[in-house]
């Protein structure tokens, strides 16, 4: 079994692609600063799940993510990722930098009915916040990741893996200082669209 025919009959079968989303603008949120995520992901795959994010310095952030993935016709499985992000150029709706430009590196795990999949790779996010008339900021964003991704179907022990690439594009509106709610699409082996809402515990 060559490589792309190994990912390609596993990608049919399972859509492989990012579980989680984006549900983040190019910005980090600070030293020491902690925030709870929960999203929803309905695409060619359903996710539902949350994390947890912590300011480990004043331009870098790291995640840790866990939900459920359903495939269709299958039960759902557990889904766990981990994140991390370094902030290279910032603005706010003051001004500063002409936007604000993150880069990262991210991992995926879980094991299916019969296949064990895991995919790692890197990042860049970047997003542009602006200032509404009732108070809110909206911040569009997007990101770019390059990711391999690895299947081991488990009844014959065949191991496939290809580079690949996706793209998010959405949104993130800060109702209020420690509240935020996202919206966004996704175009990679896991078509669809992802909400979320960030709670800050301040």
């Amino acid at each position: 079994m060559t490589l792309v025919m190994g990912v390609g009959t596993a990608q049919a079968a399972w859509n492989v692609g990012g579980s989680f989303g984006t549900l983040s603008t190019g910005e980090t949120i600070g030293r020491g600063e902690v925030s709870v995520i929960a999203g929803l992901g309905l695409g060619d795959a359903s996710t539902a799940f949350g994390a947890l994010r912590y300011g480990v310095a004043d331009n870098l952030d790291g995640r840790v993510k866990l939900g459920l993935r359903d495939e269709g016709g299958t039960d759902a499985e557990t889904v766990f990722g981990v994140d991390l992000m370094f902030q290279v150029l910032t603005r706010d709706v003051r001004g500063g930098d002409p936007i604000n430009l993150a880069f990262g590196g991210m991992a995926e795990v879980w094991n299916s009915e019969a296949h064990d999949i895991w995919q790692i790779g890197g990042f860049t996010v970047g997003s542009y916040p602006v200032r509404l008339g009732n108070g809110m900021t909206l911040a569009p964003y997007g990101r770019l990741n390059v990711r391999v991704e690895d299947i081991s179907d488990d009844a014959t022990a065949d191991d496939s893996s290809e580079l690949e690439l996706g793209f998010n594009g959405g949104a993130r509106l800060d109702v209020t200082r420690s509240f935020s709610v996202y919206g966004e699409f996704q175009i990679d082996g896991n078509d669809g669209i992802f909400l979320g809402a960030e709670f800050f515990l301040r």
